[in-house]
């Protein structure tokens, strides 16, 4: 039970990673959401007879369930739409910065068209590639 509860404590804070971090780098809740895993890791090392396996069991939960709802984030936005979920999480475990170097791109070109539109010649920077 209390293995149980450590994993759902990780997955809820995996989720706020994820986030913090697709489809562009939010730093508050990013280093918050930093902090509070860092916490609970070192915590779960100083208080428990299990320290190494509940730790794991919690650094675990972050990465499956923050790595899987940015894979479902991406999926929904829609930067490549033939890709399939699995790959953007792959991509998304692997290789973040490719994900939102796409999507920057994407906002570039759907600012350039918008634009274009309406005749507006000023130059806008949507987001910055971290």
């Amino acid at each position: 039970m209390y293995l149980i509860i450590i994993l759902i404590a990780g997955i809820c804070l995996g989720l706020q990673l994820a986030l913090a971090r697709v489809p562009r780098i939010r730093w508050v809740p990013l280093i918050s959401t930093t902090l509070l895993i860092l916490i609970g890791v070192v915590g779960l090392q100083l208080l428990d007879r299990l320290s190494l396996l509940s730790a794991g069991v919690f650094f675990l939960g972050v990465i499956a369930a923050s790595t899987l709802y940015a894979g479902q984030i991406w999926f929904r936005i829609e930067t490549e739409p033939n890709i399939p979920y699995w790959e953007w999480v792959a991509r998304d475990f692997t290789h973040p910065r490719y994900s939102r170097t796409l999507y920057c791109e994407q906002q570039q070109r759907l600012l350039d068209e918008r634009k274009a539109a309406t005749g507006n010649t000023r130059t806008v920077r949507t987001h910055q590639i971290i």
